[in-house]
This record gives C-alpha cells, sequence and structure tokens, in this order.
C-alpha cells in the first residue's frame, strides 16, 4: 500500500490538479473571508470608516473608538459570550454584552459565518477533483495494471481513501491559516473559545471526511465519473449547505407548551430577578432546551408524539452526519458542544466513514476490472 500511496503522489505532483485545487481553494477563502470581514466591524480598525449604531443610530464609532463596543475592549472572556442567555454569567459581564450599543455578537456571528462558508468551495473542489483524478486511474488502465503487478483491490481503495483525507486536511489547514491572516490584516482579535471552535472545526473536518469517503465509495462500485458527480453534488449540498433537518421541526410540533401558570411564574422571576439568572439545557430526548431556574424547570413542557415515532424522528436526527449545519440555529452551538449533540455528530460521522470504507472494499474486491 505505502508503494500505491507513493505512486498517487508521484503522479499528483506531477498533474495539473494539486496546484489547481490548492489555488482554486486559496482564491475562494480569500474571497469569502474578504466579504464577510470587509462590511464588518471588524475592519473598522483598519478601514477608517464609520459606523452608526445603536437604538436611534446615533452612536458613530470607527477605529478610535471601537475598543469601546468591541470585543477585544470589552475585558471578558470569549467562554461568557457564548454562555449568555444560556447559563447565569456575572451580572457585570452580561450587561457589557447586552448593552446598547455593542458590536460582539456582530463579532461573534462574523467567527460562526467564517467556520462555515470559507469550506464551502474546498468541499466543491473536491467532489470534482475525486472522480476526476481516481476516476481516470481506472479509464487509463492504472488499477489493472496495479492489480497485474500483485497489488491487492483493498491497498489500491485504501491508498485512495488516504490521499483524499491528506487532500481534505491540507484544504482545512489552507482555510485555517487564510483566516488567521485576515483577522493580522484588519487587527482583529474575535470572541474565540477554543475548546467550542476546536470542536466544531473537528466536526467540520469529520464531515469533509464522510463526504470524501462516501464519494470515493461511489466511484470505486460504480467506476462511473458522471454517476460519481451527480451523487457527489447531492451530497455537497446535503451535508454543507444549512438545510434544516425537518426531522428536528417535525419532533418540535409535538412539544406542548407550559400553561399558564408557569409563564406567569416564569415572567415574574424576569421581572425581579431579570433574565440573566436562567440555566438552558438540551433535553436530548426531544432536541429542546428546558429552562432552569435555581435547579427547578420553569416553563415545563411534554411531547405528545408516540414513543415509536419519536424514536425514529431522534435517529433521524442524530444519525444526521452533518447535524452541526442542518441544526438551523435551533440550539445554539454552546448547548450543542456542552450537552451532547457534538459528541454525537462525531461518533455518527466515524461509524459512516466506517461503513461507506466497507461497503467500498467489500464490493470493489468482488468486481472484475476489465
Amino acid at each position: 500500500m505505502k508503494k500505491i500511496f507513493s505512486g498517487f503522489c508521484y503522479r499528483f505532483l506531477k498533474g495539473y490538479e494539486l496546484w489547481a485545487l490548492i489555488i482554486l481553494t486559496v482564491l475562494s477563502s480569500v474571497y469569502l473571508n474578504h466579504v464577510n470581514m470587509k462590511g464588518s466591524y471588524a475592519a473598522l480598525k483598519i478601514s477608517g470608516e464609520t459606523a452608526f449604531i445603536g437604538a436611534e443610530n446615533n452612536i458613530a464609532i470607527n477605529r478610535d473608538n471601537l475598543d469601546q463596543y468591541n470585543f477585544a475592549g470589552s475585558g471578558i472572556s470569549a467562554k461568557d459570550i457564548y454562555r449568555s442567555f444560556l447559563e447565569p454569567i456575572p451580572q457585570e459581564t452580561f450587561d457589557k454584552i447586552n448593552m446598547s450599543p455593542s458590536i460582539i455578537d456582530s463579532e461573534e456571528t462574523l467567527v460562526d459565518n467564517a467556520l462555515n462558508e470559507t469550506f464551502l468551495v474546498p468541499a466543491f473542489l473536491m467532489l470534482i477533483f475525486i472522480p476526476l483524478f481516481f476516476g481516470r486511474l481506472f479509464s487509463d488502465g492504472t488499477v489493472k495494471n496495479l492489480i497485474a503487478s500483485g497489488h491487492s483491490k483493498r491497498s489500491i481503495y485504501l491508498s485512495s481513501l488516504i490521499m483524499t483525507f491528506c487532500l481534505d486536511i491540507m484544504l482545512f489547514v489552507i482555510n485555517i491559516l487564510i483566516f488567521v491572516a485576515f483577522c493580522l490584516f484588519y487587527q482583529w482579535k474575535p470572541p474565540l473559545y477554543y475548546p467550542l471552535i476546536i470542536s466544531v472545526l473537528l466536526i467540520k473536518l469529520l464531515i469533509f471526511f464522510t463526504s470524501a469517503s462516501l464519494i470515493l465509495t461511489v466511484l470505486f462500485i460504480s467506476k462511473k465519473k458522471t454517476l460519481t458527480l451527480i451523487i457527489g453534488s447531492v451530497l455537497f449540498f446535503g451535508f454543507f449547505f444549512r438545510i434544516p433537518n425537518p426531522a428536528i421541526s417535525g419532533l418540535q410540533t409535538y412539544v406542548d407548551a407550559s400553561d399558564g401558570s408557569a409563564e406567569d411564574e416564569y415572567l415574574a422571576i424576569v421581572r425581579e430577578k431579570g433574565i440573566n439568572v436562567f440555566d438552558s439545557k438540551l433535553d436530548l430526548t426531544v432536541y429542546s432546551k428546558r429552562f432552569y431556574y435555581e435547579d427547578k424547570e420553569v416553563m415545563p413542557y411534554r411531547c405528545t408524539l408516540p414513543d415509536p415515532s419519536r424514536y425514529i424522528l431522534l435517529a433521524m436526527i442524530y444519525l444526521d452526519p452533518a447535524l452541526i449545519s442542518h441544526n438551523d440555529y435551533v440550539v445554539p452551538v454552546y448547548l450543542l458542544y456542552r450537552d451532547g449533540p457534538l459528541a454525537i455528530n462525531a461518533v455518527c460521522d466515524i461509524c459512516w466513514i466506517m461503513i461507506s470504507c466497507f461497503a467500498g472494499m467489500v464490493i470493489f474486491n468482488k468486481r472484475e476490472i476489465i
């Protein structure tokens, strides 16, 4: 297998595909980061433009006073930004995050967009590259020659899979480095809560791996570039676009709200204590948030859907390899990280990769190469 992988690398370095892949990835990442940051408050430090924010749009913000309103000058932690409105945090910190004017929420959104949008084009390029490069191995007789030389079909498939994973990692690192470069260029210190951010990035990488392994499996089973491109396009739109998972909305339509007295109790607490006293927890059995005050649930609810149907919808949610994308802000990413769905998503992706690899090797091993 080592010889096959080395041969793929040599062929890859000599061809145009690698350089085209790198150039297009760099250009797309630069463009998307530029679009995301140019119109944001992160650009004010270097552009000198003035933005007007506040309830009456009467607060002028530019690079001279930006630090009064952004994350870098707030003196609060990135973790507290993600925890705010979901867990009780120090009131002074909450007031800074919730103050008007403040651009901290915009900075958090900008980070979220960067983590999602900058991986779209590389994923699209990989869906084209896999049938283009590895499909040529079938059309030009390379696979047939490798088998005739004594190499097993299993080693050919695994070498191809490792190559695609290496390319995924390369594109992944390029995107991260370009995002960091833009942050340095705009002199912007984004609100990065590293345990959460690293978890999200690892999930994105696993989604990359899952998509690549499924596309490669289709190619090695069918040996047809066109069919692989069609199925790969479906996987691309399904995995990397924020398309709401219908099982989430379907399940939540059967979640009954609490009665009026419970809502009155909630409003009374808000009037007396404010909203920085509630602790939100994700109920994995119904994929919905529950609210607690001093360890007592506020506005409790129940799911009226029969258990068999609920289990089916939960399976559709937790077996979704791109749950983090299909969540569509129904559950805040901090709760996905803290209460388990990100870990479930990671395990699910690993399982999909293993199933895909096993199916690809078994079926490819039984097919005749003509």
